[in-house]
């Protein structure tokens, strides 16, 4: 009865943490979408999509490493020329690290989350 009971619970916060995943990683999604329709918020934007993006484990693992690609893509290609205004530089270079240190993360805390498996406590 005990070990039904544990193992129902894990499965229920399994449940409701992949859906909150998910709905980051959904959020990550849209902001990178929006940081290249909107170049005036597209600083902050990158930054707020990188931050959902690296709590987008499990279900929504694929949707953080969509939105980080887009964000690079985004400042690396379409942002150019804000580049060349003068302390923007190691402003967007820090942007660029953000970037690739929130998909590090991501890719780790992944492989991690991954690993866990249910068990049940008798």
């Amino acid at each position: 009865m005990r070990k039904i009971f544990y193992l129902k619970v894990a499965k229920k916060n399994e449940l409701i943490f992949g859906r909150i995943a998910f709905i980051f990683g959904l959020i990550a999604f849209i902001l990178a979408i929006l940081a290249i329709s909107m170049p005036k918020f597209d600083v902050w934007t990158t930054l707020y999509s990188v931050i959902f993006a690296v709590f987008a484990v499990g279900w929504g693992f694929w949707l953080g490493i969509i939105a980080i690609v887009v964000n690079l893509i985004n400042l690396l290609i379409f942002s150019s020329d804000m580049f060349i205004t003068p302390g923007f530089a190691i402003f967007a270079v820090s942007l660029i690290l953000a970037q690739i240190i929130g998909l590090v993360v991501l890719v780790k805390h992944n492989k991690r989350h991954s690993r866990v498996k249910i068990q049940a406590h008798s």
